[in-house]
């Protein structure tokens, strides 16, 4: 019971964080959630770096989520200063 409410809690803590540096969090979550789920199952020990067939593994030519949580930070960064730029103008007029 306890192991489950911390796990949750760091859950928590680790959305509010996201909620607090204004990340587009649900948009990495999929983004890293799809490249997880591309990965396979181990098929013997030797195949997983720690040494366990219950491990899972990247598969030949697995692509990482890097690039597509940079394009998805830098357009949310652009939404945020056109948003901000278009209201500052609103304010000068």
């Amino acid at each position: 019971m306890k192991a489950f409410d911390a796990l949750i809690d760091t859950v928590y803590v680790a959305i509010g964080t996201a909620v607090m540096m204004n990340l587009p969090f649900p948009k990495g979550w999929d983004i890293v959630h799809a490249a997880n789920m591309t990965k396979m199952r181990a098929r013997h020990s030797g195949e997983s770096k720690r040494g366990t067939k219950f491990d899972v593994i990247k598969p030949p030519n697995w692509t990482p989520p890097d690039m597509m949580l940079h394009s998805v930070l830098l357009e949310h960064e652009y939404k945020l200063k056109t948003t901000q730029t278009l209201a500052e103008e609103e304010d000068e007029e």
